[in-house]
């Protein structure tokens, strides 16, 4: 059974819209996922354009490894999420 790793990082990008669409994440937290999902992509480039077989095994370790922090951040993301609905004021009248 062969992978379709640009699939993968498709859905993980995927995945990723619909969890900044439903929470609200920092702004470090966003731009880090982000970057690790490009990152990914530029890996699974790199594995196509491979024809040494020991580098791409090296890619394929540190793709799974990428893959698999995407999906930590992701779970947190959800486990630490904010509702979206805007906090209420105080009922407190101002001067």
């Amino acid at each position: 059974m062969t992978r379709d790793l640009e699939n993968e990082v498709k859905e993980l990008r995927r995945d990723l819209g619909f969890g900044f669409q439903r929470t609200r994440p920092n702004e470090n937290f966003c731009a880090l996922l982000i970057l690790a999902a490009v990152q990914l992509g530029l890996i699974v480039d790199r594995f196509k354009k491979s024809q040494n077989l020991t580098e791409r095994r090296k890619l394929i370790h540190e793709y799974n490894k990428g893959k698999e922090a995407i999906r930590k951040g992701i779970q947190m993301l959800y486990q630490n999420a904010r509702p979206r609905e805007t906090e209420t004021a105080s009922s407190r009248a101002m001067p």
